[in-house]
Order: C-alpha cells, then structure tokens, then sequence
C-alpha cells in the first residue's frame, strides 16, 4: 500500500491563537492522515507547553519520512523568531514568519 502523503498546515500567526488551535487538534482524536507542522519549533514549543504539556515536537527535515505517533507532532521549520512576539500584538516579525511558513509549505508541495 503506497503511504499516504501528509497534509502541511502553516502554524498561523505566532501572536495569535493559530499555534495553540493546531495544538489542541493535534492532541485530539486519531488522526486520519499524517500532518506535518510548517513553522517556528519556538513558536509551537510555546503552544504546547500552554496546551498540551504531554506532547513532543519532533523536527523533521523530510515530511514524507517517518510518522508521528500520538502525543508527538511533527515539524519542518520554516525559520525562527528571536523574540518571540507577546500574544495578541500586531507585529512585522509574526507577520513575515506566518507568511514564511505557507511560502515553505508551497515549496514543500512543489517540491513533491
């Protein structure tokens, strides 16, 4: 059986509740088919310890290699915050970071 690729989700805003939102779903239910974080390792550090201190983040380079068992989430890092922003503040660095982690998932998916 050909396995199956998996889906890339951008971790949103990093200012905002995208982070946690993703967290929280992938903490949930069994997933259905593989998923695969695109963005900052600090950033969703951040939201797992405020929502699902239980869970690990595993950075991956490749997101066609291995699969993520319960608790663990799956990551490709698309760059890095230094500061991390405060929650809920507008900010140039969060933007450009969220915009940065869908342009590397688009280059992840070209990419095949």
């Amino acid at each position: 059986m050909a396995e199956t690729a998996p889906v890339l989700v951008s971790m949103g805003d990093p200012a905002g509740i995208g982070p946690e939102i993703i967290v929280k779903a992938l903490a949930g239910a069994a997933r259905p088919l593989p998923v695969v974080v695109v963005g900052d390792a600090r950033v969703m550090a951040r939201a797992v310890g405020l929502v699902a201190p239980d869970m690990r983040i595993d950075i991956v380079t490749d997101p066609l290699a291995g699969a993520a068992g319960p608790g663990v989430i799956r990551l490709v890092e698309s760059g890095r915050l230094d500061p991390l922003p405060g929650f809920g503040r507008i900010d140039a660095a969060a933007a450009r970071a969220a915009v940065d982690a869908v342009l590397a998932a688009v280059r992840l998916v070209q990419a095949g």
